[in-house]
């Protein structure tokens, strides 16, 4: 469908955004139950949250995909099927990989966020189609994609609004991305909400509204 098309380019585009925590390459990977993995940098990654892991070869079972990450110090984790709650054993360790924290909550996508860590929230929201001509043939197809982000108390509105501002660089004003035929075009600056101060976290929403022509 041509609105999953749109979704799936903006998608691409969100997550071409360097990430808070950044990714990081695996060193090595031990056989073990559970099996363990190192990089020669410290990873930055917070125990509990979400990763994904990619570009991983040779390992038994394969390793690739959405894992929760148990830390055990500044270099070295395991991993934990979100599904089932079981670490990961390896029986034959793999060769190299990367692993990148994954801080967006997607519409239907299995995520659990992390007291103290901050993280992005999307939804999707569609207008009705335009329809300028009488006859059939062409629409229109419009709506915008909200980004909620959410960051812990205390850790000031400075970090928010500069993060804000690097997805709006991403999503500037006239851009335009071309897949499978369809040109999904960026509106106008993506609108920033207010700061809203709950309990446990601070948001700042944005909007990003696209438009998509549509001919059939």
């Amino acid at each position: 469908m041509s609105v999953d098309l749109v979704r799936a380019t903006l998608m691409a585009q969100f997550n071409s955004i360097p990430g808070i925590i950044p990714a990081v390459n695996i060193t090595t990977a031990s056989v073990g139950s559970p099996g363990s993995f190192y990089t020669a940098i410290p990873h930055g990654l917070i125990d509990g949250i979400y990763v994904v892991i990619s570009g991983m070869t040779g390992s038994t079972p394969a390793i690739s995909g959405n894992y929760i990450v148990n830390v055990i110090d500044a270099n070295n984790f395991n991993l934990e099927d979100p599904a089932t709650g079981q670490v990961i054993s390896v029986t034959i360790a793999g060769t190299g990989g990367q692993v990148l924290a994954n801080l967006t909550s997607w519409p239907n996508v299995m995520f659990q966020s992390v007291v103290g860590v901050p993280y992005a929230k999307i939804d999707w929201i569609d207008a009705a189609p335009s329809e300028p001509t009488q006859g059939g043939g062409f629409r229109i197809e419009q709506g915008y994609m909200q980004v909620v982000l959410c960051y812990p108390p205390g850790i000031g509105t400075g970090a928010l609004l500069a993060r804000a501002e690097l997805i709006r660089s991403y999503f500037a004003k006239g851009m335009t991305f071309v897949n499978g035929g369809l040109r999904i075009q960026i509106l106008q600056t993506p609108q920033l909400g207010s700061f809203i101060q709950a309990q446990d976290q601070v948001t700042q929403t944005l909007r990003i509204y696209h438009s998509t022509q549509i001919f059939s």
